[in-house]
């Protein structure tokens, strides 16, 4: 059965492999969540960020860049490719899911409004309009948007 954790893990996989050439940073967490920092605190690179927005589609579609031209000027941009629409870009995207984790021991809180695969783990999205079945406990891939330090993070549905 097609697991979009799985296809956004092998590419979230890809990035770790090859850290220091897309300036990424990476942190594990004592309950074994892996943190990449793609830019946040670090430069990233351009390819990270791509990488990221494929990862962000659950391995359903591509970004590649591209110029886009305004008659007498252009600028860089990306051109995103799906095949499943649906799948890429809301059931792997459905977003607004609080990732809240305290942290006593290093009075370091992290917040942030999650989205991606992610999501579907503990059964925010509603996955049943896009045909797939609830995924077990297992890797879940998500992204968020930070509200306070990322002195720490969580682990999504378990």
């Amino acid at each position: 059965m097609l697991s979009l954790n799985d296809r956004a893990l092998a590419i979230v996989q890809t990035m770790i492999a090859d850290a220091e050439a897309l300036q990424l940073a990476m942190k594990r967490l004592d309950n074994g969540t892996t943190v990449v920092d793609a830019g946040v605190h670090i430069p990233g690179s351009l390819e990270a960020g791509r990488l990221f927005a494929e990862a962000c589609l659950g391995g359903m579609g591509k970004v590649h860049f591209c110029e886009l031209n305004f008659g007498e000027f252009s600028l860089p941009g990306v051109d995103v490719t799906v095949n499943q629409p649906a799948l890429a870009c809301m059931a792997a995207q459905y977003a607004g899911w609080a990732v809240k984790v305290e942290d006593p021991s290093s009075h370091k809180n992290f917040m942030a409004m999650g989205s991606g695969p992610a999501g579907l783990i503990p059964g925010r999205a509603p996955i049943s309009e896009f045909g797939l079945s609830r995924p077990g406990r297992g890797c879940g891939i998500g992204t968020g948007e930070p509200q306070t330090s990322i002195g720490t993070g969580g682990r999504v549905g378990g």
